[in-house]
């Protein structure tokens, strides 16, 4: 089992706030880096992807994913691989999505099912709490 280090907690006030902080993350990963999103619906897992994507070098927005499996998002510096496994319970090839993983991406996972797979990857674990209106503690994590 992987050893989680927590490399920050933060508190923000709007979407905005979180998509910066999400844009402030984004300019730490490097290639072939894997995210794995957890918070319950409507936490802000999209929004924070989308300051994720902005950071990467993309003026397009996230669409949340929970009605396909992957999408692709092309960025000036990586692009984004988001893969939304809400709707698949835990059904899928996992060699798949390993082709992914390369030098020229991120790969952002929602809903990851059994996380043990991942760890080879050491990924960063982001975990989203709803607070109260739009206030959100995001927890940052790395897999080490």
């Amino acid at each position: 089992m992987g050893r989680l280090k927590i490399l920050n907690i933060l508190k923000t006030k709007s979407p905005e706030e979180t998509k910066k902080q999400a844009f402030d993350f984004s300019l730490t990963l490097k290639p072939a880096d894997m995210i794995l999103l957890s918070g319950e619906i409507g936490a802000g897992k999209t929004t924070f992807l989308n300051g994720v994507l902005k950071g990467l070098g993309s003026d397009k927005r996230v669409i949340s994913s929970s009605f396909s499996l992957m999408s692709v998002y092309k960025a000036e510096r990586l692009n984004l691989i988001h893969f939304d496994f809400y709707r698949i319970n835990g059904k899928f090839d996992f060699e798949e999505l390993i082709e992914y993983v390369n030098e020229n991406n991120i790969v952002a996972i929602e809903w990851p099912y059994d996380i043990e797979k991942y760890f080879m990857f050491k990924p960063y674990s982001v975990e989203i709490k709803m607070i109260k209106n739009d206030e959100r503690e995001i927890k940052i994590k790395k897999y080490e």
